[in-house]
């Protein structure tokens, strides 16, 4: 990853510009052949000398528009003295004045082109910050092909030749935004709001308020609900989430419930900057508690953000085994629950810079951040780059102008469906920062995502339980996530689109529960799976249907995607090794009765000689066709048909 102008392009813009290094070349070797060109400080009036003299003494003294007036009159004098102008342009540069700048050092290199090597590098840079790009690339080129360039600031330089490069380009094409202000409900007319973060059935907006109390300022958590189209009026979340440190920097969870946020300098902490979390409880939420080693450590750590499966936490962190400054990391989740060492995400992503503000989106592929190391538009800029086969990231590319501007752009969220971001800004006329949604051009969209949520119970008793719920992609039999339902038996897993999943729920002495997914079209986020899930325990005559067995149309041959389901009985074969089961194969009443008794009892057959293959004894299987004989749906309707078309696992023996 190139994170500054490459050589290949700066060998590109020597072949254009050969013509003129020559003429400059030729005009420099007049120059030195004639003293009367130009003047320098010392072959320059005494009255021209005392008056530089005046100016360094001013400078001495930090004194700069003191040396501005000496430097003016000066040029006044003698407007070929070349120390003059360059020392006039250095005071400007200094004084971040680079309109004013940019002239003196143009004026120098009239005079001579091969003065002094800088003189390129500080009209580059005044180029750049007068946002003349064509002379930013142009004058950075020389520099670095100039004798014995400062190796620092040939860094710097080719990072601007290469934002140079975007940008000159980017202002040609801009993207469609159009941002509108959240409202009155969420933002006010006197303080920051920013750093927002939204819960994946967009719901929750959780962000970050500057709250004003006289000279004293507070960065607390405040929180609002989507309902009937509109935000509701945020509210301070309160103690024990919001103290008398500053909060910030924070990432709400898929389902809502869980806070990941930064605190420094707390009493406890491990480090200046360090990670917390805290869990949603109704209304309130429990105290908060520090991450802990190895996620936070002596160093900074700022800025998480949680997958949607709780199992990968991103943050920016200037730790040991940075490529520069600030960089972004993950730790994984092990199986024990706790958090694995940090990992750099690479030289794909991270530069000698900063890099920050990570945010992996629902799908868990996209990574939106933030860096002033690649090429944009100055400052700080939002990049996208996404997971590819066997875990490594693509190459970032930059949300485009007018996304990302000259200043800073920070704190960026996405929706689950991908087409609205979250973002904070300053809006016209005002200075503090409000929250605003905009559309996010189709290019730069994550996977759309849904997700499937509800309540695990035992049929029995009518209770909650605790159960594991797993998502598993049925084209590579790989599972995608695993969570818990908790105590109070419910869960929440999102469902990036492009799938076909199986899911199931299973819990020891309980029969296990599938459901199937077909997301390989785009799904509406708005209208979730919604699921209330009764295990079955384990006894004589409990039944349960398994939902990802298919087969072709009238046929009788496991498909591949079958393995995940007969893998899932194996399992349950083995944890209940008394059992003895029945498969027992159903249709519709498509087609003649016979016909369809031959079909369900082949089907059926089928799944027990995919038992008896994973090995499970024979003799603890058994397996009966029922035809269209015990129908469980209307067969008037599709949906009704689908459903009687089923094959279910009996418990015929303990």
């Amino acid at each position: 990853m190139a994170y500054f102008v490459t050589d290949a392009q700066i060998h590109e813009y020597t072949l254009m510009n050969k013509i003129i290094l020559l003429l400059i070349g030729l005009m420099a070797s007049a120059l030195q052949s004639s003293s009367q060109s130009y003047t320098t400080e010392k072959t320059a009036s005494n009255k021209v000398q005392k008056l530089i003299g005046d100016a360094k003494g001013a400078i001495l003294v930090n004194n700069l528009n003191d040396a501005i007036t000496f430097l003016q009159k000066a040029i006044k004098e003698d407007s070929s003295c070349i120390d003059s102008w360059q020392m006039l342009g250095e005071v400007y540069f200094t004084m971040e004045q680079y309109k004013q700048s940019k002239p003196c050092f143009q004026t120098v290199l009239r005079l001579n082109p091969t003065y002094k090597t800088k003189t390129y590098y500080l009209l580059s840079v005044s180029s750049w910050n007068t946002e003349d790009y064509d002379e930013c690339i142009s004058n950075g080129t020389k520099f670095i092909q100039s004798k014995d360039p400062y190796s620092a600031w040939v860094v710097d330089v080719k990072r601007l030749m290469a934002n140079s490069l975007f940008s000159r380009k980017a202002l040609k094409n801009p993207v469609p935004f159009n941002p509108i202000n959240l409202g009155d409900s969420v933002n006010t007319k006197t303080m920051d709001e920013y750093s927002p973060s939204v819960s994946l059935d967009n719901s929750i907006l959780i962000f970050n308020r500057n709250v004003v109390s006289g000279s004293r300022h507070q960065e607390d958590f405040y929180i609002s609900s989507y309902r009937n189209t509109n935000w509701s009026l945020a509210r301070d979340v309160g103690s024990p989430l919001n103290t008398p440190n500053n909060e910030g920097a924070q990432k709400i969870s898929a389902d809502g419930n869980t806070l990941y946020f930064t605190v420094c300098n707390a009493k406890g902490g491990y480090g200046s900057c360090d990670l917390y979390t805290a869990q949603r409880n109704g209304d309130g939420w429990s105290s908060i508690r520090n991450l802990g080693y190895p996620v936070s450590i002596t160093t900074w750590e700022s800025q998480p953000s949680i997958s949607a499966d709780g199992n990968d936490l991103y943050f920016a962190s200037n730790r040991e085994g940075t490529y520069g400054l600030r960089d972004i990391f993950v730790s994984h989740k092990g199986a024990d629950g706790k958090w694995g060492i940090p990992e750099n995400l690479g030289a794909v992503i991270n530069t000698p810079f900063d890099e920050g503000y990570p945010y992996i989106h629902p799908d868990n592929k996209t990574l939106y951040f933030c860096s002033d190391g690649l090429p944009g538009m100055g400052g700080i800029d939002i990049y996208v780059s996404r997971r590819e086969l066997g875990g490594s990231w693509s190459e970032p590319v930059n949300l485009g102008y007018p996304i990302n501007t000259r200043g800073d752009n920070t704190a960026f969220v996405v929706s689950a469906d991908g087409k609205k971001a979250y973002y904070s800004s300053t809006p016209d006329g005002r200075t503090d920062l409000d929250l605003y949604m905009f559309d996010l051009p189709e290019a730069l969209r994550p996977v759309p995502v849904t997700y499937v949520k509800g309540l695990v119970k035992d049929k029995a008793s009518g209770n909650p339980i605790q159960a594991s719920v797993e998502l598993i992609d049925l084209k590579t039999s790989k599972s995608i996530a695993t969570v818990s339902s908790g105590g109070n038996g419910q869960f929440f897993h999102s469902l990036p689109t492009g799938y076909s999943y199986a899911f199931t729920v299973s819990k020891p002495g309980y029969l296990f529960h599938s459901e199937h997914f077909e997301l390989l079209q785009e799904v509406d986020a708005e209208h979730p799976f919604i699921l209330n899930i009764d295990l079955v325990p384990v006894s004589l005559g409990s039944s349960v249907v398994l939902r990802n067995i298919f087969f072709d149309v009238n046929a009788s041959v496991l498909k591949p995607e079958s393995d995940v389901e007969v893998q899932k009985l194996v399992q349950f074969l083995k944890n209940n090794p008394t059992a003895k089961i029945e498969i027992g194969g159903h249709t519709d009443n498509t087609g003649s009765a016979s016909a369809n008794q031959l079909l369900s009892e082949s089907r059926a057959e089928a799944v027990y000689e995919a038992l008896v293959k994973a090995g499970i004894e024979a003799s603890r299987l058994n397996f009966k066709g029922y035809g269209s004989g015990k129908p469980v749906a209307d067969n008037t309707s599709e949906e009704g048909r689908s459903k009687n078309r089923r094959t279910e696992v009996l418990i015929i023996s303990l």
